[in-house]
């Protein structure tokens, strides 16, 4: 339930690598293929991008793809939820501005690799949205930690909806929104506050 697209693609570079380095071209090809289907690659890109990591050399090639990706996705995000005042094309703009300073390392965002340094040496295992929430106040970097949230799967929704289910039947239809509420939050905390209360 925690992976994020980054781990799809921690993992996706990783099969990749090990088919290669086999030389099984059979199982690389598979492997693309499937990556193709069914992930929607421009965001998987995007987010790898955004978590500071270079493409591997069969992936370059779309690169601008998810360049474009990250300025239509978060300008759309952006105005969307009124975190911005400008319309959506000024909103795409920017995001291609500092796009090219973030990858160039200049303007706002000139100290990057020594912020990023310093974070990747106090922790046991690097979170790239720790060095972007050090550039909050840059549109690229709301964008950033959205898309470094993003749930690779539906898992935990789809248990959601099947608990809500079980709470609001056909026979108890007429409860009251903030009673569903109350008892999906006791369905999915339960195990969690008996705990908490064996440990007082």
């Amino acid at each position: 339930d925690q992976a994020t697209l980054f781990t799809v693609y921690i993992q996706f570079t990783s099969l990749l690598r090990h088919t290669r380095e086999r030389n099984d071209i059979e199982a690389t090809r598979h492997i693309l293929a499937r990556w193709e289907q069914r992930l929607n690659v421009p965001a998987t890109l995007a987010v790898a991008i955004l978590s500071f990591h270079s493409l591997p050399p069969s992936l370059t090639d779309r690169s601008q793809e998810a360049r474009r990706f990250i300025q239509h996705f978060g300008a759309a995000y952006l105005t969307y939820y009124h975190l911005t005042e400008k319309k959506e094309t000024e909103m795409r703009a920017e995001l291609t501005n500092q796009l090219a300073l973030f990858f160039s390392r200049t303007g706002i965002f000139i100290s990057l690799e020594e912020d990023k340094a310093a974070i990747q040496s106090g922790e046991e295992e690097f979170d790239p949205r720790l060095v972007w929430s050090l550039y909050i106040e840059s549109s690229l970097s709301r964008v950033a930690l959205v898309l470094l949230s993003i749930a690779a799967s539906e898992a935990a929704v789809e248990r959601s909806f099947s608990a809500q289910a079980a709470v609001h039947s056909k026979g108890r239809n007429r409860l009251d929104g903030k009673t569903i509420q109350a008892e999906m939050f006791l369905k999915f905390n339960y195990r969690m506050m008996q705990q908490s209360a064996r440990a007082h």
